[in-house]
């Protein structure tokens, strides 16, 4: 079910009353007024003309528009069953009286409805950072914009004045157009606005950086590491399950003994894009998972993070590790810092994947096990090993 529009001539046939046209799952087809007049030469192809003249009822039907919509897609997504005839009467009838108070029709409003979309699937941990790139976005250009205000001077000027925030790289403001993307696309694919803005919103070039994975070496010292204090120990351990699973860190706090088969396969269901993933266990991750009873250490993002930088200074991890920023104006910084300083858990997935094409393991494989479906995205996560580049530099004279 969708609201559409039509026109009814008045009796002078110079103006006409603007329905909502609405057709059930069924084809059954009704009509209700939306108590609108327009001048018949003003309409076109179930809209007003964009004109001057037109602009203050283009933005009121695109206001009982987007609330209908919503009304619509609320009851089908918390009910799952489409607004009867008559539940949809009344709401058009309210609303349009002003007895109703309209939906809350703010691009504010809809970042919120965005990140609550269950259909996403999206983690607690991603919507954090989604809500912080959203409410940034709802800031600069202004709280008071309704979703009919969006147009592509808007969003031209969302990064333009993105990009001269002070303190932010062109990664992280990247990041933040990524997001808002996300958000517009959102809206397109729902019809909640008539124009793909998107495209008007494109990520700037970056310089390529470093990946960032522990070598063999450092992979066996965390084997064989042995702190007396267990929160240290435990952020190791965590660490070499992703390192062995190339999970992320929120899949790992998901996996439990039931998730195993008899042939020893992790089958999970992907935090970020709801994909199904079977990952074959290596002895060294099951003996892990016995080791705490098939469910490892609880995890506190800030904490923990710390306890593992805190782990990797005591095993002396301190490998230089070159962080290059680029700011927005395109002048690249780069800086060494240790490996201990740096490390975070996401470098076990790196690691993960960097070990297997370093092994001569073919990309379709390590896709399969990282559950990466673009190798456009898999590029980020490739490193080579310090050896093959050795090895082939050698090949040179041999």
């Amino acid at each position: 079910m969708e609201t559409r529009f039509f026109l009814k001539n008045t009796k002078n046939k110079t103006t006409s009353i603007i329905y909502f046209s609405f057709a059930t799952l069924n084809g059954d087809k009704f009509r209700l007024s939306s108590r609108q007049t327009i001048r018949t030469s003003l309409w076109q192809n179930g809209f007003p003309k964009r004109t001057s003249q037109t602009q203050e009822i283009r933005k009121v039907i695109e206001i009982y528009k987007g609330t209908i919509d919503n009304f619509i897609y609320e009851s089908v997504n918390k009910q799952q069953r489409q607004p009867t005839k008559s539940e949809l009467a009344e709401f058009v009838q309210d609303l349009v009286s002003g007895k109703r108070i309209e939906h809350d029709n703010t691009i504010e409003y809809f970042t919120n409805e965005f990140l609550n979309d269950n259909s996403l699937c999206l983690a607690d941990s991603t919507k954090r950072v989604k809500k912080i790139h959203l409410d940034n976005f709802v800031k600069i250009i202004g709280k008071k914009k309704i979703l009919v205000d969006l147009n592509k001077k808007i969003i031209e000027n969302y990064k333009a004045k993105l990009k001269r925030e002070r303190k932010r790289d062109i990664t992280t403001t990247n990041n933040y157009i990524k997001n808002v993307i996300a958000f517009l696309n959102w809206l397109w694919k729902k019809d909640y606005i008539a124009d793909d803005l998107k495209k008007y919103l494109k990520k700037d070039r970056e310089i390529d950086k470093d990946v960032i994975a522990l070598n063999e070496i450092e992979l066996k010292t965390l084997e064989t590491a042995n702190f007396e204090e267990i929160h240290l120990q435990n952020q190791i351990d965590i660490f070499l399950f992703g390192c062995y699973t190339s999970l992320s860190i929120g899949d790992i706090k998901k996996v439990k003994e039931e998730m195993i088969d008899e042939n020893n396969h992790l089958i999970i269901r992907r935090s970020k894009n709801n994909s199904n993933q079977r990952i074959p266990l290596i002895r060294e991750a099951i003996a892990l998972l016995e080791k705490h009873s098939y469910k490892l250490p609880f995890i506190t993002d800030n904490k923990g993070s710390e306890n593992l930088k805190t782990a990797f200074r005591k095993l002396n991890l301190r490998r230089k590790i070159r962080i290059s920023t680029q700011s927005t104006d395109g002048k690249v910084t780069d800086a060494y810092m240790e490996l201990c300083e740096i490390v975070s858990w996401h470098k076990s997935r790196k690691t993960a994947i960097t070990m297997l094409l370093s092994k001569n393991v073919h990309l379709n494989l390590v896709m399969a096990i990282s559950g990466h479906k673009k190798t456009t995205t898999m590029n980020r996560y490739i490193a080579f090993a310090e050896n093959d580049l050795t090895d082939a530099m050698n090949k040179m004279r041999s």
